[in-house]
């Protein structure tokens, strides 16, 4: 029996993938990870709110794109580090965590950075794309599911709709369709 519904926070944690992954990978729609001197205009602008510690800017990121993406520590302290060391902003510890403030060099950084209305513009103009990699995300889950407990009968139709899904798809693009005998054969050893 087929679930009538699926969601991916419950099977891979609150991103709806696996921890391991933070952000868009790259290739995915034409956007991946952002590289640090990308983040630093993201990062000044997450802190026009106010003050802020590593860990909220992350989820301020992750809130203006809708999920789109988180970036990692491993992104966002380095960039702290770098904007701090150019005056941008500056860091204080308190309760145990280093909280950033935006100088008055990084509010004029800031304010040039994009409008939050860009955000809104990304994720309306991906909303297909994200709705179709939400898409593929639950049919690869599905697929392991049954790779380690279907039966041999499973296993079979699952091979033929996967291949006819790859010919329907091969044929959007406008290839010719690809038969089960065009597949490369196992070279033998």
């Amino acid at each position: 029996m087929c679930a009538d519904h699926f969601d991916p926070k419950e099977m891979f944690g609150h991103h709806g993938m696996s921890s391991r992954h933070h952000g868009m990978r790259p290739g995915w729609f034409g956007f991946g990870p952002a590289r640090r001197g990308d983040m630093q205009p993201s990062i000044l602008q997450a802190l026009l709110d106010g003050p802020k510690h590593g860990y909220e800017i992350m989820r301020t990121l992750e809130e203006k794109t809708r999920g789109m993406w988180r970036p990692s520590p491993g992104s966002i302290y380095p960039t702290l580090q770098m904007l701090e060391e150019r005056d941008l902003i500056t860091g204080q510890d308190q309760t145990g965590k280093r909280i950033f403030t935006l100088t008055d060099k990084g509010l004029a950084e800031a304010e040039k950075a994009p409008a939050p209305e860009s955000w809104e513009a990304m994720h309306d103009k991906l909303a297909d794309k994200l709705e179709l990699r939400k898409l593929m995300f639950e049919s690869m889950f599905a697929l392991k599911q049954i790779a380690w407990r279907g039966n041999e009968k499973d296993l079979e139709q699952v091979k033929k709709i996967l291949t006819d899904t790859r010919n329907q798809l091969t044929c959007l693009v406008g290839n010719e369709t690809v038969s089960e005998t065009d597949q490369p054969k196992k070279k033998s050893k």
